[in-house]
């Protein structure tokens, strides 16, 4: 596998932040709770100029994560993946209250990682 190495934005800016990674990853996994707004909206925009392979998983409802919605995600990423680069974005916690848990909730049933129950490796 190979490594991809990180430029760091000459500055702070969000929106530079954000359209470098969408620029420097071969596919954006989004994962919010829908609609999408503020820089979130504009990590989406930032893929779709170039036409860069993206996916948009709404976290709102924890009901939906089924074994087939779930399924789904992975061959997706399995697809997109082959050893290329994958940007995963999403609001900022305080910006979306409890998507941080969601969002590692989501990717531990996407990658089959343990359950909090389960406890860490």
């Amino acid at each position: 596998m190979t490594s991809c190495p990180l430029e760091e934005t000459p500055t702070s800016n969000n929106r530079q932040r954000t359209a470098w990674n969408a620029r420097d990853s071969d596919a954006t996994l989004v994962l919010a709770r829908c609609p999408l707004t503020g820089g979130t909206r504009f990590t989406v925009q930032t893929c779709r100029a170039p036409g860069k392979p993206h996916r948009v998983e709404d976290l709102a409802d924890p009901a939906t994560w089924t074994a087939e919605a779930i399924a789904d995600v992975r061959r997706w990423l399995l697809v997109v993946h082959e050893g290329h680069t994958i940007n995963i974005a999403g609001p900022r916690e305080s910006k979306s209250p409890g998507v941080h848990a969601r969002t590692v909730a989501f990717l531990r049933e996407v990658l089959g990682g343990p359950t909090p129950e389960q406890g860490e490796p």
